[in-house]
């Protein structure tokens, strides 16, 4: 070089030049080797230190649950690490025809900041997802990076896809590739991987209770010659009154029910009591939510199985008041709830989603032993069954009424002797 007269060559001149030489000279089988080693160990650590085949494979039975990515290097600047940790268990069918499993994911990525709730600093969103979802995911990640290599997709089943062995075979598959996003700056905040994670979003659940409660004090308000009888049989009554707007009637049901309002209660809200009154309705808690103001909110879900049409299930917000609202000296309880999304709760194979516009449960003291119950309630089913046949119908509703009248007065009886 210029600066050392010489004497010492320089990286880039004939000394470079030799090295390269002799490096060209070597045998190609063992620069094969090399190069294959080294892009044997970058894969492994993109894996999560799991390979797909081999000896090895079969020693990893079961990949880390949570993967959290390295610290890399991205246009020529040192980023900090950046959190993204997936974790994937609790496959369970939310009585539909199809698993879906809980997809659990904590990070700090600006990517997902509107996802979920804060813990730790961190982001936690919970989800649950469908097997062809995760193939749909893997298929559509592979077009857009050819390059990252996916670990492959159990074969689909068409019988015994509910065996414990396939369902863990799939809780393998799911959580290795995920950790393989995870290890991926692109992949984990790209587009679709984002729409992944984002396709329910998260409801002001406070906003949501309080819009609830105007609507069903405008309902009470209704005098009873703005309600039609349907039908009144045995002490249950069925009203109905069209709703501006909507093909279908909102429908308020009433009965009496032989027993103090706070015997009648506990039974009535227990959802696994519901299936001694209504054998092809089915309840299920989704998630506990944060509401000021109402008493045990939640998120609920619900399936029908229809004899003649497509079954049902609904997905709603629900929240308690003592009081009535319109006259607080009534010894009441007022449960209210209306339709929501919820990301632990999607779309069930076999069922369809219908839509409850509102929902009114109240349970008045009218003596010592004697309970009113009044419901009102307006839902669309959704999907094609005439709205005639659905208004036709609601005064089939009296016998689920009078079952649950006759199961709760009876159970009371029966502490009275």
């Amino acid at each position: 070089g210029p600066c050392c007269g010489g004497q010492h060559p320089h990286p880039r001149g004939v000394g470079g030049a030799a090295a390269a030489a002799a490096r060209r000279a070597a045998p190609r089988r063992r620069r094969s080797l090399s190069l294959a080693a080294h892009n044997l160990r970058r894969r492994e650590r993109a894996r999560g230190a799991v390979l797909w085949g081999g000896e090895r494979a079969r020693e990893c039975v079961v990949a880390r649950p949570f993967s959290r990515p390295r610290r890399t290097r991205s246009a020529g600047r040192a980023h900090a690490m950046s959190v993204f940790e997936v974790a994937i268990s609790a496959p369970d069918r939310l009585g539909g025809k199809s698993t879906v499993y809980l997809v659990v994911i904590k990070t700090d990525l600006p990517e997902y900041q509107d996802l979920g709730v804060e813990e730790d600093g961190l982001r936690v969103l919970k989800i649950r997802r469908r097997y062809s979802e995760f193939i749909a995911l893997r298929a559509d990640l592979r077009k857009a990076f050819p390059r990252v290599d996916l670990p492959p997709a159990p074969a689909k089943r068409l019988f015994g896809r509910f065996d414990e062995k396939v369902i863990g075979e799939r809780l393998e598959f799911f959580q290795q590739m995920c950790n393989v996003i995870a290890a991926h700056e692109s992949m984990r905040v790209c587009n679709r991987m984002q729409t992944f994670l984002k396709s329910a979003a998260v409801e002001d659940y406070q906003e949501k209770l309080e819009s609830t409660l105007s609507q069903a004090v405008e309902l009470l308000r209704l005098s009873e010659g703005e309600w039609k009888v349907k039908t009144e049989k045995n002490g249950a009554k069925i009203s109905i009154k069209e709703q501006e707007g909507s093909k279908f009637f909102i429908v308020k049901s009433q009965v009496m029910v032989d027993a103090p309002k706070s015997f009648f209660l506990p039974i009535y809200e227990d959802l696994d009591q519901w299936k001694k009154w209504t054998a092809d309705v089915s309840y299920r808690e989704i998630e506990e939510v944060d509401v000021e103001g109402f008493e045990n909110p939640r998120i609920l879900a619900v399936t029908y199985k229809l004899p003649v049409a497509e079954n049902r299930d609904v997905c709603f917000l629900t929240g308690g008041l003592n009081g009535h609202p319109l006259d607080p000296s009534k010894d009441c309880r007022v449960l209210i709830a209306s339709s929501t999304d919820h990301s632990l709760y999607p779309p069930l194979k076999g069922f369809i989603r219908a839509y409850l516009n509102i929902s009114i449960t109240m349970a008045e003291a009218l003596s010592e032993d004697k309970t009113l119950l009044t419901s009102i309630v307006h839902t669309d089913p959704k999907g094609i069954i005439p709205a005639t046949l659905v208004n036709s119908i609601v005064s089939y509703a009296t016998s689920e009424l009078l079952t649950m009248s006759k199961y709760i007065s009876d159970a009371y009886q029966r502490t009275r002797k």
